[in-house]
């Protein structure tokens, strides 16, 4: 990537910069991720498929309402704040939330109103005080979004707590003393309340500093402009990019299983898309500000951005969806055993989900948010014709594939898009280096899996290799340049002194510093 169009010495306040959210959004991320899948297992393992299948409905229906029902209210607070702080205009960014929150707290309180009247009306009565418990926490959920959105546009995540050690500790107690999917849902309801309060507080203390001011006309109608577009890009995002395929599995499968065995399939591979996301989420607190403050260093971060995901995204996904069936066998037993292959389609896939943010982010960034709703709307078309195609007769499976091929559809758009428009430059060679490293890395990960040896140790030995062929890959091609290198060895400072010397060999054997300078 030397060609990149971000100099070094130009750009060594964003490398700092998104280091530092990257290690805190890592963090955050790594440790959700750890406490959900332990949960999840735990919870697939005592409730059983069938049971999970309706509960995972009505808890997916409500966040996805949540989010929904926002109306774009939190993406459109994170670009004008991330826009304003950029500018410095500090005290515009802190109207902008102050007159987000007013309005997200008006259609939260509506939206619970609304579904605590379906719940009593139309809702199962066997699970009316779990679908209570979990309409009641969309408030909460709706009005987080909001001090999350600004402490991203302020470029620092380091603020932001998650309730994970009450989430994962209700979870268990519920287990243990059988209180069963209800204790599952208060310890939901609880975690999103706490989870408000922690994000509120540091954000109104930050925001304290600044001086009040009205938002001016022409900045609401911007606000109001964009946020039509974004809510519509919304709805179909969850179209394309989040489960919403369990609905239509729901109604067009009988056996409620599937809907368990999809859930479960997306929700272990979205743990895994974490850590891509880890490192997006703090390049889009970046590009935001960036739009303000420096639009050609932006295009060079969108394509910087795009190659290191990738690189985050291929041994996890993959790598998963080669062990899959020893992974799922040791974790979920034998009742789970038909989810294997709806993980490895799902995990595979998930790579496009991966990937597509920095485009997505900017075509945010630059308000082209037409292009990004027409060409949503179409994989969304695909998405739900593939549903109805082949849901009836391979259930998850058929889920899986809608789901998967319409993420796909939707990545390559937004890049060809990105690319056509704006001067990004993508590293072709480099990025097709890094295709050789991965199918390298699936090859040896799939001939340890069919050893004979015990299911454990299959598991582990094909982990170890996959990680020993992906790294000397790496190395071997050397796919970073040298620009690369710079900014990347920002993390490795990121470390406990402890581990810095232990964190700098493996970076320098992966990233070799010869093969860099002589790329």
């Amino acid at each position: 990537m030397s060609n990149s169009v971000i100099p070094i010495e130009n750009a060594i306040c964003n490398s700092r910069t998104i280091a530092k959210n990257f290690f805190w959004n890592g963090l955050e991320m790594l440790l959700a991720a750890i406490s959900v899948t332990v949960v999840s297992i735990a919870v697939a393992r005592v409730i059983g498929p069938a049971r999970l299948g309706y509960f995972s409905l009505v808890q997916w229906s409500t966040t996805i309402t949540a989010l929904i029902g926002s109306l774009g209210i939190p993406v459109t607070t994170f670009k004008y704040m991330g826009e304003f702080f950029g500018s410095g205009e500090h005290a515009l960014a802190k109207a902008i939330f102050a007159y987000s929150l007013r309005l997200q707290a008006i259609l939260g309180s509506a939206i619970s109103g609304v579904g605590l009247v379906l719940v009593f009306t139309i809702g199962d009565p066997a699970y009316r005080l779990i679908s209570t418990m979990l309409v009641l926490s969309m408030l909460p959920q709706m009005l987080s979004f909001i001090p999350s959105s600004a402490t991203r546009a302020a470029e620092n995540v380091a603020v932001i707590f998650r309730a994970g050690v009450i989430y994962v500790g209700g979870i268990l107690l519920s287990l243990l003393l059988h209180w069963d999917l209800t204790g599952i849902a208060a310890t939901i309801l609880l975690c999103r309340v706490v989870d408000l309060a922690a994000k509120w507080i540091p954000v109104g203390l930050s925001l304290r500093s600044y001086p009040k001011r009205p938002l001016p006309g022409e900045v609401r109608q911007r606000i109001f402009a964009f946020s039509k577009y974004s809510t519509a890009l919304m709805l179909l995002q969850v179209i394309v990019m989040d489960r919403s395929d369990i609905l239509l599995l729901k109604t067009l499968q009988p056996d409620i299983r599937q809907v368990t065995f999809f859930s479960l399939a997306f929700s272990l591979a979205e743990r895994l898309v974490r850590a891509p996301q880890a490192f997006s989420g703090a390049v889009s607190n970046t590009q935001m500000a960036e739009y303000g403050r420096n639009k050609e260093r932006l295009f060079g971060l969108t394509a910087a951005a795009g190659t290191y995901i990738a690189l985050l995204a291929a041994p996890l996904l993959f790598g998963a969806a080669a062990v899959a069936g020893p992974l799922i066998r040791l974790a979920f037993g034998r009742q789970y055993l038909p989810m294997i292959p709806v993980f490895v389609l799902v995990s595979a896939l998930a790579f496009s989900k991966a990937v597509i943010s920095p485009a997505q982010n900017l075509l945010y960034a630059a308000e082209d948010m037409k292009f990004a709703l027409l060409w949503t709307v179409l994989c969304g078309i695909v998405n739900i014709a593939l549903d109805v195609l082949l849901i009836p007769s391979h259930g998850a499976m058929g889920a899986a594939w809608g789901n998967g091929i319409a993420q796909t559809l939707a990545a390559a758009g937004m890049w060809t898009r990105v690319v056509l428009r704006f001067p990004v430059k993508l590293p072709v060679a480099n990025l097709r280096k890094l295709v050789y490293v991965a199918v390298a890395m699936c090859a040896a990960v799939v001939a340890c899996v069919r050893l004979p040896l015990p299911e454990i140790w299959r598991l582990l030995v094909a982990i170890t290799a996959g990680t020993l062929v992906f790294t000397y890959g790496l190395r071997r091609l050397a796919v970073f340049a040298a620009d690369d290198r710079a900014r990347l060895g920002r993390v490795v400072g990121l470390a406990p002194e402890s581990w810095q010397r232990a964190v700098q060999w493996i970076f320098d054997f992966v990233f070799p510093l010869r093969a860099a300078v002589e790329s």
